[in-house]
């Protein structure tokens, strides 16, 4: 969590098969821990829970794991975070991903791009890095630029992208 943001944060939870909710385990940067007693299970959504984080939320590195409990197999887990600017006067830090196409035949290569801004300046400098999972396999990380060169069309401009060019064969890649 970024020091710009804080307020408003959320840690939500999802699972896509079992009505037994899988094992959840958070860490904030100062070392304090929670787990799924510390969540709330949505009644009308039987496949979520959420932890809303009092006050502003820690800045640094936050740490989850989530352990399937299903015993019928695997099941998709996530975790998504949100959360809102930490101070009134001072904009958050965004990040928006996109690709340059929503399919792709193996083996094109895609263009991943993210645009870093806070407020509506870009910016400059940041080290960005895209973690691609594959349907099976290891995730691959791709350091994205912002240097006018290769896949970036624009430099310093906050957008920073790359070629990805690393498909094991078609499927679906997050």
């Amino acid at each position: 969590i970024d020091k710009t943001v804080g307020n408003d944060t959320y840690f939500i939870v999802t699972w896509s098969d079992s009505t037994y909710p899988p094992e959840i385990f958070l860490t904030d940067p100062k070392g304090k821990n929670y787990d799924q007693t510390d969540f709330v299970f949505d009644t009308t959504n039987l496949h979520m829970a959420r932890l809303k984080i009092s006050g502003t939320a820690e800045a640094g590195d936050w740490i989850y794991k989530i352990h399937n409990t299903h015993t019928g197999g695997a099941q998709v887990l996530s975790m998504t975070v949100t959360t809102r600017a930490a101070s009134l006067t001072v904009p958050p830090v965004t990040v928006k991903s996109y690709l340059n196409k929503d399919t792709n035949n193996y083996p094109n290569p895609m263009i991943i791009y993210a645009e870093v801004s806070q407020g509506f300046l870009p910016v400059i400098g940041a080290n960005v890095t895209a973690n691609v999972e594959p349907a099976s396999g290891a995730a691959v990380k791709l350091e994205l630029f912002d240097t006018g060169s290769g896949a970036d069309i624009i430099k310093h401009d906050g957008i920073y992208s790359r070629y990805f060019t690393s498909f094991n064969g078609d499927g679906r890649y997050n």
